[in-house]
């Protein structure tokens, strides 16, 4: 059913987007959003998708933890909302995904120019909404599933932990 669909909305495959981003000291690092936002060291694995370089502006320095952070904080360079920083950091299958997060980390951190067009062909979330509703009555068990992770994940590691013991800082 939920090939079916992907195959319908022209989807090759069904997607998780993530980051890889290189420090100054020359590691990389993987960040997504799953449950929670976190951050891991990239591996080799990591680069066997499509990938595309977006570089950092020569005029911009910027923390991992700096990085996420001001994505968290604007909308495109605007202070966001209180209900736009929720849904930054809570996952929702449906519209708050990985994919939403890796567009709003690099369109709300001034990393790529918006008229930069295979960027924004790429930053292009899937309607993720459309394939959830293919799972029927059972459409809720995605976004249990992620906030049970989440809520126990939260409990765990507690917010600010988060980003500075999962390497965002």
């Amino acid at each position: 059913m939920l090939r079916k669909k992907a195959k319908e909305l022209g989807y090759d495959d069904v997607l998780h987007s993530y980051l890889i981003v290189t420090l100054t000291d020359g590691s990389q690092h993987v960040v997504h959003k799953n449950e929670v936002v976190e951050s891991r060291p990239a591996t080799q694995a990591d680069y066997r998708y499509e990938h595309y370089p977006i570089p950092l502006p020569a005029d911009k320095t910027l923390t991992l933890k700096d990085l996420v952070l001001t994505a968290a904080t604007t909308d495109q360079g605007v202070a966001a909302s209180a209900d736009s920083q929720r849904r930054f950091w809570q996952y929702d299958s449906r519209q708050d995904n990985c994919q939403a997060f890796v567009k709003s980390v690099v369109l709300d951190s001034g990393l790529v120019p918006v008229d930069d067009p295979r960027a924004l062909e790429l930053l292009q979330p899937q309607d993720a909404g459309a394939l959830v509703d293919t799972l029927k009555g059972y459409a809720g068990i995605p976004k249990l599933v992620t906030d049970t992770s989440a809520t126990l994940d939260r409990f765990k590691w507690g917010d600010e932990v988060l980003i500075h013991e999962r390497g965002m800082s």
